[in-house]
């Protein structure tokens, strides 16, 4: 009896022991384990520092090379200016080179800031992959896939009808020209091709006409006028009436910007048109189309604060206006805010701070169901507000680097890029 007592502990202690023994085997498997993820983290930090300074020295050499052509373009205008000067007496002659050569360097200074806008790093989440993605100006891509997540995100899900059409693939997508100018009537879209110097018209089905456009500045804003049938096309000191039927061009000439400043943005609705400013303490004008005279002026505070300026206005359907305000304190951090106010201007009715990081809030359009879409322009963010303001949509747009939206009706909306032109049936 007691022999078999014995056995019994001594077989026990061999299992006890057993465990024991496995136990420290998987203390080891686990030490490796956490080697193994260390050594990851090593090896992953040490390829991220390579490609950021890979994608240092490219965008170095990309910016270095673009510096370079616009310090010669700007010397080979200068030194054509000079030979000019010298050969025309006339001051009549040299004030028009003059201004040719200026607005030449004023363009070579715009295509400039919009090659350093297209030069990004984008996060992408579309693949549900943390990517890095140099992109430039000459298209070409470097992404480098860093890490993936066992746990899939959740795809966000628009709840406005606006935002659910442009998360769709679109009817129609066309390549254009670069720049901002975009509106819509009940017919047709009209942009700006500045490059190539045109005014571009399309319907609702993509059909496209063109017309050379006669003055060598950047268009501000274009906005239809249903009571004329007209668009009003807004240059930096001209109003301009256009009739996309007969292609005719009229100047407004009793409409001439407040102490020569710079128009921005115009809005209008019924017998009332709205012009801001490109300013700060930004001054807003109500002109009263049908007799052409300007009935109210406001300027800052009630525009917006003396550190602020109006990126944008629009006039909806229930003669409210809509306002995008930028504060410039800390110009590298811009901050902004849209705003619905009365026709007066003196009544805020509500507001929403618009976060985001990058980017500006310069385009706008007011829909027919009382919500507003804001774009994030240089970026791809698409904000949906309603009547409210609140915020009912905040869309990645997957289309490209956001410029202007328009509306054909209430049946198309019109998207642009910096390369390319979206349509879709809302």
């Amino acid at each position: 009896m007691f022999e078999q007592q014995v056995f019994d502990i001594c077989s026990n202690h061999m299992t006890i022991s057993d465990y024991i023994r496995q136990f420290d085997l998987n203390n080891a498997k686990e030490k490796k384990l956490y080697e193994e993820i260390n050594t990851w983290e090593q090896e992953t930090i040490a390829d991220v520092r390579r490609t950021a300074e890979n994608i240092r020295s490219t965008l170095r050499s990309f910016i270095s090379s673009f510096h370079a052509n616009f310090n010669d373009d700007t010397k080979i205008l200068i030194e054509k200016y000079k030979l000019e000067q010298q050969q025309n007496a006339e001051v009549q002659d040299v004030q028009s080179n003059l201004d040719k050569i200026t607005n030449r360097l004023e363009k070579l200074q715009i295509e400039y800031e919009h090659y350093i806008a297209d030069i990004k790093l984008i996060k992408r989440d579309h693949k549900r992959l943390l990517e890095i993605e140099a992109k430039y100006y000459t298209n070409h891509n470097l992404t480098i896939p860093i890490y993936q997540s066992s746990q899939e995100c959740e795809e966000y899900v628009p709840i406005t009808t606006f935002g659910k059409r442009i998360s769709t693939q679109p009817k129609i997508e066309l390549n254009i020209g670069r720049f901002w100018a975009m509106g819509g009537s009940n017919e047709y879209v009209i942009l700006q091709e500045y490059e190539n110097n045109l005014l571009t018209i399309f319907d609702r089905f993509a059909n496209k006409q063109t017309i050379t456009w006669h003055y060598d500045v950047v268009i501000r804003d274009i906005q239809w006028y249903d009571n004329l049938k007209n668009f009003f096309i807004l240059i930096d000191k001209t109003l301009i009436l256009f009739d996309p039927y007969t292609k005719q061009y009229d100047e407004v000439s009793q409409v001439q910007p407040y102490q020569n400043g710079i128009f921005r943005r115009c809005t209008c609705w019924n017998d009332r048109l709205f012009l801001s400013y490109f300013e700060q303490e930004s001054c807003i004008e109500y002109w009263e189309i049908s007799t052409w005279q300007m009935k109210q002026r406001w300027f800052t505070p009630i525009t917006c604060k003396s550190n602020e300026i109006i990126a944008c206005l629009r006039l909806n359907y229930e003669n409210h206006l809509g306002l995008s305000i930028q504060d410039e304190t800390i110009p590298r951090n811009r901050r902004f805010r849209f705003e619905i106010r009365d026709i007066t201007m003196n009544n805020i009715l509500h507001t929403l701070q618009l976060n985001v990081d990058y980017g500006i809030f310069s385009r706008m359009i007011p829909l027919h169901d009382n919500n507003w879409v804001v774009l994030n322009i240089d970026e791809t963010c698409v904000f949906i507000i309603d009547d409210k303001c609140e915020l009912k949509d905040r869309i990645d747009y997957q289309g490209g680097t956001l410029v202007n939206v328009a509306l054909i009706s209430s049946n198309t909306a019109v998207i642009r890029t910096t390369e390319k032109l979206y349509f879709y049936d809302i």
